[in-house]
């Protein structure tokens, strides 16, 4: 009996020293990544390097950075942490820190489709440039000089971020199917001339859940487009907390709340203000803000059960409030 179990322990021995194991791999500076790859430490480019701490070369890949910082280098305002080499699909960015030894430098600007940029801390002139389809950009934090996150193309997800920018846009978006939910925007109260969340060329998008603080500019601006959903959002400490401008159409301004704005640069302040008639707006609440709770051109589709109280010249004009 003792040798036929010994036998088997053997054998399963034998596996277990032959079967593979994951290990961390060690990155320069300048690398190509052209397969998964998990950091076994941070990654810093010295001054006179000119380039791209390191770039995703290759499709199907993760790059995880297991915590570990990727510096770029301060050779002049365009260096990189992580950036493409060309467009890239099914790639993984995760799990680190991206900065550079000034303020100039780029975190990541990249273009990727069906990809997944996620838990990273982003810190720069900008935090995350993003060109292409289907990406989800999920749980990071950004702070940026200027814009925080930038993406651009169809179906894309931008998902319960924090994002801090001193002087640009929080969030800029465009593309059809666009999804931007639970993040958090705010801006700085000293420089803040640009918004906390701005789209433009659109088709069917959702805006929901999101907390924004712009201060001087405005919390949620909609441009040209057709088809928004905004929804659920909360809007405080902006010029106007939600602004819908007249080259949208299709619009829907539905369970927002929208209170205590007011530009102290600018002296106003209005919760929500509608300048497109093709817009329905309904069920929102519009509380102590400057000048006015909700403000609407004539013309819009009043889909009832707004309310609004405690604001500084009226209520509510061309919708009925209660």
């Amino acid at each position: 009996m003792a040798v036929r179990l010994l036998v088997p322990s053997v054998a399963l021995l034998g596996l277990l020293i032959l079967a593979p194991t994951t290990s961390a791999n060690h990155v320069q500076c300048g690398d190509v990544i052209t397969e998964s790859v998990k950091l076994d430490s941070d990654v810093a480019c010295p001054a006179d390097f000119e380039g791209s701490a390191l770039v995703i070369g290759a499709d199907n890949i993760t790059v995880d950075l297991r915590g570990f910082s990727v510096l770029a280098s301060t050779y002049d305002r365009q260096q990189t942490a992580i950036a493409t080499d060309r467009p890239h699909r099914n790639v993984t960015l995760r799990r680190g820190t991206l900065a550079g030894g000034s303020v100039d430098a780029l975190p990541v600007v990249a273009q990727l489709s069906d990809s997944v940029i996620r838990d990273l801390d982003a810190e720069g002139v900008s935090g995350m440039s993003v060109v292409g389809d289907r990406n989800v950009i999920r749980d990071n934090h950004v702070f940026a000089s200027f814009g925080g996150i930038q993406i651009r193309g169809d179906f894309n997800r931008v998902l319960e971020n924090e994002v801090f920018a001193v002087e640009g846009t929080g969030i800029s978006a465009s593309g059809r199917g666009l999804e931007l939910a639970r993040n958090t925007v705010t801006l700085d109260r000293g420089y803040g001339f640009h918004d906390a969340i701005t789209v433009g060329n659109f088709q069917d998008i959702q805006i929901h859940r999101n907390i924004v603080s712009a201060f001087s500019s405005d919390g949620i601006v909609i441009g040209s487009g057709t088809g928004a959903l905004i929804d659920r959002n909360i809007a405080v400490h902006n010029a106007n907390g939600i602004l819908v401008n007249e080259q949208a159409g299709e619009v829907v301004v539905s369970r927002n709340q929208a209170n205590d704005n007011h530009s102290s640069y600018l002296e106003n302040g209005t919760g929500i203000r509608v300048d497109s008639t093709s817009t329905v707006i309904e069920r929102n609440s519009a509380n102590n803000n400057f000048d006015y709770g909700i403000w609407a051109v004539p013309g819009v589709v009043d889909g009832g059960r707004n309310t609004a109280s405690g604001n500084g010249v009226a209520d509510c004009v061309n919708v009925s409030c209660r």
